[in-house]
């Protein structure tokens, strides 16, 4: 007999999962699960990336009366992308269908394992981001934090962390200009900051068209350029989580995530020309979101 055994994925998974959520407190199955989303009522934050996601995570999983989830897998990067190329709310009901059950597929233990343990979830990926027509119409109560920057300061970051030059597996998610865009014809002739400028863009786009149809209710406004304890503490109590300005203040001293290769620097201080692509290429949106170029 061979001694070698092979390795239970699953049972590792659902491992790591019980790790996250810790003991269950009811018996329930992925059928209660399917049957039940519609009342369920998780939380998403939207954004582009690089605006703090990962300090508002450790913010929130300091508090035990919810879950908060940052990166977790599978990681669904290119399914994601997929979704955003599909484009949801034009395609047809089998493959809508399709993007819910793909969804699902990645996600449907993580929802499982937070109803086990009695407790919402908050999830603070970006990623997850293109999957929000999907998310809503599978769970109607969800919602949404529009979380945002000043397009200088994701461009800078984006730029730094090789975005639409590396050869990482980051790029799987990285959307392109569909054939449709103004920018299709233009893609190949574009500089690093002018796809990262689109990018911000273009996400920060979908992102207002879909929170049209969603009731104020059930989404938040936060600018990461404008964080203060009270604004942060506003958000913690959209997510169900009772922050005080002291502790917030306290945490803001913190860096979390902090850019360490600085290939380009303030946007400011880029040459007039980088500038003015910026501003070409970001100024409906920023206008919309008050920013100032």
């Amino acid at each position: 007999m061979n001694p070698l055994k092979i390795v239970d994925i699953e049972f590792y998974y659902l491992l790591f999962l019980r790790r996250v959520f810790g003991k269950k407190v009811k018996n329930l199955d992925l059928v209660d699960f399917r049957k039940n989303m519609a009342t369920l009522e998780p939380l998403f934050i939207l954004s582009t990336g690089r605006c703090g996601t990962k300090w508002i995570d450790e913010l929130l999983k300091s508090d035990s009366s919810i879950i908060s989830i940052h990166h977790i897998h599978p990681v669904m990067r290119s399914q994601a992308k997929l979704v955003y190329e599909l484009n949801y709310p034009e395609s047809k009901s089998r493959e809508q269908m399709l993007m819910k059950e793909m969804f699902l597929g990645g996600r449907g233990e993580v929802f499982l394992q937070g109803m086990k343990v009695d407790k919402n979830i908050v999830f603070t990926d970006s990623r997850m981001t293109f999957f929000a027509e999907v998310i809503y119409d599978l769970f109607p109560k969800a919602k949404f934090v529009h979380l945002h920057r000043h397009p200088g300061g994701v461009v800078s970051s984006g730029v730094n962390r090789g975005w639409y030059t590396s050869n990482s597996q980051s790029e799987l998610n990285r959307i392109y200009p569909g054939k449709d865009n103004a920018y299709y014809t233009k893609w190949c002739d574009m500089d690093r900051i002018e796809k990262n400028a689109w990018l911000w863009s273009e996400t920060n786009k979908w992102i207002l068209d879909f929170l049209k149809k969603v009731p104020a209710e059930q989404k938040f406004d936060l600018s990461f350029d404008n964080w203060s304890p009270e604004s942060i503490q506003a958000f913690c109590r959209f997510c169900g989580v009772e922050k005080s300005t002291n502790e917030i203040a306290s945490r803001m001293k913190k860096k979390v995530n902090k850019q360490q290769k600085k290939e380009l620097g303030h946007y400011k201080t880029w040459p007039k020309e980088d500038q003015e692509k910026l501003a070409t290429l970001t100024a409906d949106i920023s206008k919309q979101l008050s920013y100032s170029l």
